[in-house]
């Protein structure tokens, strides 16, 4: 754009297989694979802008993510009826979606400031669609996860960071505070599997 200034575009749609991980319900138990899996569709497109000058270099992006056909999978021990229980997810739709900022300024050729930040948006878009099973009955039941606008789990969804540098004559120190917020835990599956449950204590035998 002349200037010190760039603006990008990117775009892209890409088909990615089921991987072993997500293609079987119970691979402890059996080699049965989860039926209806499909080709994990992504569309993705960012939007970039870099400014640079003597004292000051600017990057501000966009972007955004839509996938569908999610598949993910997951094992753990339900208390409520003793067992190990296997749940297998399909046909998610997510979208991820922020703002990207990052600013270095030069006070002087020693002392610069950098300020870093991102204001994102990662969830879920529909309830998806599962088949569980419990390692003591061996039964297959499909039903609904109530999992929408559920948020991806274990990241922060909102950072910043301000570093200050000095570097002169062989020296370099670093100052650096990080700010997080909404790093969301990960949801719990009982409520998918509820109704199962309620099935699985029926058949199980009283205790005497």
């Amino acid at each position: 754009m002349g200037g010190g200034n760039t603006l990008q575009l990117g775009q892209g749609y890409q088909f990615n297989a089921p991987t072993p991980y997500v293609s079987f319900v119970a691979p402890e138990l059996n080699n049965d694979f989860v039926q209806g899996l499909k080709n994990e569709r992504v569309y993705s497109a960012e939007l970039g802008f870099q400014h640079q000058s003597g004292r000051i270099h600017l990057n501000l992006n966009g972007y955004f993510t839509h996938l569908s056909n999610v598949a993910d999978w997951h094992c753990f021990y339900f208390d409520d009826i003793n067992s190990f229980s296997y749940v297998a997810v399909k046909n998610q739709k997510k979208v991820h979606y922020g703002l990207e900022a990052a600013l270095k300024y030069k006070i002087n050729s020693a002392f610069d400031v950098k300020l870093l930040g991102t204001l994102s948006e990662a969830k879920n878009i529909n309830d998806a669609y599962v088949t569980y099973v419990n390692s003591t009955q061996g039964t297959y039941e499909n039903d609904v996860v109530l999992n929408k606008d559920m948020r991806e789990a274990g990241t922060p969804l909102t950072a910043g960071s301000l570093i200050l540098s000095y570097h002169k004559g062989g020296w370099f120190v670093d100052l650096c505070g990080n700010y997080y917020d909404r790093i969301y835990l990960g949801y719990s599956l009982y409520h998918a599997i509820r109704a199962w449950a309620r099935n699985a204590e029926t058949l199980m035998p009283k205790a005497m």
